[in-house]
């Protein structure tokens, strides 16, 4: 068990992790670099699905590492776009609701959403691809 990270598809515009049974802190910052060493590969924007449907906790002191978790690199890498969280329960959502609520500014920035399916996050990302392509630069 841990987290899994992969390019999501072809273009490597996406990459996906995903979370399964019990993951670490630890687990967490592997996964952070190993997409840090895919967004290295490429030269254009890189979103981001984070799947937890399949994961059953959420490590001891995951709060209090919110806004690092949030603000250092990799996860600010300069070329990740939009983070979608798919399956986030009540805990995920209230640990989102407390980081957004002391570093809204950060959230903002980062552009996170959520979504009940992957389906759904893959549509979220592409009205977002659509409406960068079409905003004046």
């Amino acid at each position: 068990m841990g987290i899994e990270v992969n390019w999501d598809n072809e273009a490597k515009t996406i990459i996906t992790y995903v979370y399964e049974g019990r993951w670490t802190l630890q687990d967490f910052d592997n996964a952070r670099l190993e997409a840090a060493k895919l967004e290295e590969t490429v030269t254009h924007r890189v979103d981001v699905i984070v799947d937890v449907r399949k994961s059953s906790l959420v490590p001891t002191g995951t709060i209090s590492r919110g806004k690092q978790v949030i603000t250092t690199t990799p996860v600010s890498h300069p070329q990740e776009g939009m983070a979608v969280i798919v399956g986030a329960g009540p805990l995920v959502r209230s640990i989102y609701d407390v980081v957004n609520k002391v570093y809204p500014e950060i959230v903002r920035r980062r552009g996170f959403r959520f979504a009940r399916s992957l389906d759904e996050a893959h549509s979220l990302i592409a009205q977002e691809v659509e409406g960068r392509a079409s905003s004046p630069a």
